[in-house]
């Protein structure tokens, strides 16, 4: 698939009244690491910047990067948006929200090891959030933000612990927090 066959969506919360702007250029962080000479702390590293070939339309107002390290960030009340599988196994045209709360990362690691009776170890880089009643990513919700106010906070990635099971309302929601990507964003 090429770059001129892939469009960004701007303008509505419903995917067929967007209007569609075409993609002049996209790097990785992956990408960006390696012409930087930066050595890869993880191997997958699931975030981009985008850059349109036209301006977008002076009515949207851009969502802000939030640079808050993660750890002053848990106990906040966030949104989690996607156009992820539905409870019935369809994808929606509409784009869904969900209120969620940031919990700490031992907190996660909690959630983690009463469903897989191990530990299992969250990454500095991480987000996890819970939602009441539960709410978790699904298929389609991957690259999501997770929101506060205007600010992007992080980048939806799953649930946690990561097992064959998606839906298991014992779960946490998993996002990469954008704090870790700080150099990558300031540099483009």
């Amino acid at each position: 698939m090429g770059i001129h066959s892939i469009h960004a969506l701007v303008g509505s919360i419903d995917l067929r009244q967007a209007t569609r702007y075409h993609i002049y250029w996209w790097i990785t962080y992956n990408l960006w690491a390696a012409s930087q000479n930066r050595e890869l702390e993880f191997d997958t590293n699931d975030i981009a910047i985008i850059k349109l070939l036209t301006q977008v339309n002076e009515t949207i107002i851009p969502a802000l990067v939030s640079f808050d390290d993660n750890s002053n960030l848990v106990g906040l009340d966030a949104v989690i948006a996607g156009w992820g599988k539905l409870t019935d196994g369809l994808n929606p045209n509409i784009l869904h929200t969900v209120n969620v709360r940031i919990i700490s990362r031992d907190d996660c690691e909690t959630i983690a090891y009463r469903v897989v009776q191990r530990y299992v170890y969250i990454s500095e880089r991480y987000l996890c959030t819970l939602a009441e009643p539960y709410a978790l990513i699904n298929s389609g919700d991957s690259g999501g933000p997770l929101i506060f106010g205007s600010f992007i906070l992080g980048v939806n990635q799953g649930t946690c612990p990561r097992t064959g099971t998606i839906i298991d309302i014992r779960k946490a929601n998993l996002h990469c927090g954008v704090d870790y990507y700080r150099m990558f964003i300031n540099d483009l």
